[in-house]
C-alpha cells in the first residue's frame, strides 16, 4: 500500500469547495472505505483529510485494516501512534493503487474529516467523488435492509465495484440481493460471511452477474451485525468515479409545523404534548406511569423532552437538578435518570442500574453550560440491540451541547408485561435542612412536549 501524509491547508479548503463541507466527529470511531485501485492504466488514489479548526491542538489515531481481514485481531506491537494535529492545520493521507480496505480512526470530537477518491487521468486529477466516513449515525443497524442503487455498466466504459463493511466485532452473514428494474433478480438470497470488522470488494460486479450492459441494477443486503454496503462507479474513459451510498427511504425525522413526534412502525409510544409540569412547592414533582397492555420484550427504548430552565435552587446552585427519573417499576431498574448541576458543577449526568453487576459504573458525565430562561431538548436512546444507550443535548436553535453520553446497557432486552408500571417522576421535592443531600427542587422549570418510544 502506497500511502504519504502531508500538510496541504490549500487542498484542504478546495477539496471542502469541490466536494462538500468537512464532516465534525463525535465520539467513538470512524470508519472509512479504501477503494484504491487501478482501471485500464487509469490510478485511482483515495484522499483523506483531517483538519483542526479549533484552538487548541487535538489528537488522532489511524488504523489500517486491509481489505478481507478481521479488524479486531490485532497484534500488540500493531497499534499505531497518535497524531497530533495543531489548530488551523490540515493533515491529507494519500492511499494509492494498492490500498484496499478500510482505514479506522479514533479521535478528539472536534477534528472534521473529509475523503474523496480522485482518478489520477491525462496528467491531472479529476473532481473526484466524496466518499463517506461511516459512524454509528449511519451505519446500517444488525437485521435492516439497505438499498443501493445506480449501479451501470457499459461496454467500453462504466463499471460498478460493490462493497460491504461488516462494522461488528464478530463475524457477519449477510444476504444480498441484486435486481433490475421491470426484470427478473440477477440474484437472490446470496448468502456469505465477513470477518469481525472487515472490508469486502466485489470488483466488476455487474459482469460477475454476466451483465454486458447494464444502467438500472440495485443491491438489498442485510446483515446480523451493523454493517455499511455501497457501490462505486468507475468511468474507464474519463478518469471519473461516482460513490454510491445507501437510499434514502419514505421514512423522515422532520416534522411538520405544529406536529409532535410520530410513533415508528411496530413501537408503543406515549406522549406529554405541551407544557404537562412546573414545579411549585405544592406540587414539586410530576409523576407520570404507563402499562404496556400486551407486554412484550423491547431492544430500543427512546425519550424526548424539552425542558426550559428556571433559577437554580438558590441555597445549593450546584446542586442536582432532576431532569427525569425513568425506571421499570422502581429504583432497581433505572432506564436513565437524567440530571443538571448548575453553577460551581456546569454538569449534567445520567444513570442507568437496570441489569447493572455492583461492581460495574452506572453514571456517566459531561460538562455543560445551560441557562436559565432558555429551553433545551432531551433526547435519550436506550438501544439494547445496538449495544448503546446516547444522552444528546440541544439548544432550541439546534446546537449540540452534548452528544453521546451514556453507559452501554448491561441488558440485551427489557421484557416488559402487563403489570410492569413504566415510571417517569419530574423535579424533586424541597428537602429543607437535610444534610449531605444534593438532590434539589427546580421551582418555576418548564417541562414539556414529553415522547417515549418503545421499540421491539
Amino acid at each position: 500500500m502506497e500511502s504519504s501524509t502531508v500538510l496541504r491547508p490549500t487542498i484542504g479548503w478546495l477539496v471542502i469547495l469541490l466536494c462538500g463541507v468537512l464532516t465534525p466527529v463525535s465520539a467513538g470511531n470512524l470508519y472509512v472505505p479504501i477503494v484504491s485501485t487501478e482501471i485500464d492504466g487509469i490510478p485511482f488514489e483515495t484522499q483523506v483529510l483531517v483538519s483542526n479548526p479549533g484552538t487548541a491542538a487535538a489528537q488522532y489515531t489511524p488504523y489500517f485494516i486491509p481489505i478481507n481481514t478481521d479488524g479486531v485481531a490485532r497484534d500488540d506491537g500493531d497499534e499505531p501512534s497518535s497524531v497530533l494535529l495543531l489548530p488551523g492545520k490540515t493533515v491529507q493521507m494519500v492511499y494509492g493503487t494498492d490500498g484496499l480496505g478500510m482505514l479506522e480512526f479514533d479521535s478528539d470530537p472536534g477534528l472534521v474529516f473529509h475523503s474523496r477518491l480522485v482518478g489520477v487521468f491525462g496528467g491531472g486529477e479529476s473532481v473526484g467523488t466524496a466518499v463517506p466516513f461511516v459512524s454509528r449515525d449511519n451505519a446500517v443497524p444488525a437485521g435492516e435492509t439497505a438499498h443501493v442503487q445506480g449501479w451501470m455498466r457499459t461496454e467500453d466504459a462504466l463499471m460498478t465495484h460493490f462493497g460491504v463493511m461488516n462494522l461488528g466485532s464478530q463475524t457477519a452473514e449477510c444476504s444480498v440481493d441484486v435486481r433490475v428494474k421491470d426484470g427478473p433478480a440477477l440474484i437472490e438470497g446470496f448468502v456469505s460471511t465477513w470477518e469481525p470488522l472487515s472490508h469486502r470488494l466485489f470488483p466488476e460486479a455487474l459482469n460477475l452477474l454476466g451483465q454486458v450492459a447494464r444502467s438500472d441494477a440495485r443491491a438489498a443486503v442485510t446483515c446480523n451485525q451493523p454493517f455499511y454496503p455501497y457501490a462505486v462507479v468507475f468511468d474507464r474513459n474519463t478518469g471519473e468515479a461516482r460513490f454510491l451510498t445507501p437510499s434514502s427511504t419514505g421514512a423522515s425525522g422532520f416534522q411538520a409545523p405544529g406536529q409532535g413526534p410520530q410513533c415508528p412502525v411496530g413501537s408503543t409510544c406515549f406522549s406529554e404534548p405541551g407544557i404537562f409540569h412546573v414545579p411549585s412547592r405544592n406540587f414539586p414533582v410530576k409523576r407520570l406511569s404507563w402499562n404496556i397492555p400486551q407486554g412484550g420484550v423491547f431492544k430500543r427504548v427512546r425519550v424526548r423532552l424539552d425542558v426550559t430552565l428556571g433559577e437554580w435552587y438558590p441555597p445549593k446552585t450546584n446542586g442536582t437538578h432532576n431532569i427525569y427519573w425513568f425506571v421499570r417499576n422502581g429504583n432497581q431498574n433505572i432506564i436513565g435518570y437524567v440530571n443538571l448541576r448548575g453553577p460551581g458543577r456546569n454538569q449534567v449526568f445520567v444513570v442507568t442500574n437496570i441489569g447493572k453487576p455492583d461492581h460495574l459504573p452506572g453514571r456517566d458525565t459531561a460538562g455543560i453550560f445551560v441557562e436559565p430562561g432558555e429551553t433545551y431538548h432531551f433526547d435519550y436512546t436506550f438501544d439494547m440491540r445496538q449495544g448503546f444507550s446516547e444522552l444528546v443535548v440541544s439548544t432550541e436553535s439546534g446546537q449540540v451541547l452534548v452528544d453521546g453520553l451514556g453507559r452501554a446497557p448491561y441488558v440485551n432486552s427489557l421484557a416488559l408485561s402487563p403489570s410492569d408500571d413504566i415510571i417517569m417522576d419530574l423535579g424533586f421535592p424541597e428537602f429543607p435542612g437535610e444534610p449531605g443531600s444534593n438532590d434539589v427542587a427546580t421551582f418555576g422549570w418548564v417541562y414539556q412536549d414529553l415522547f417515549l418510544e418503545f421499540t421491539p
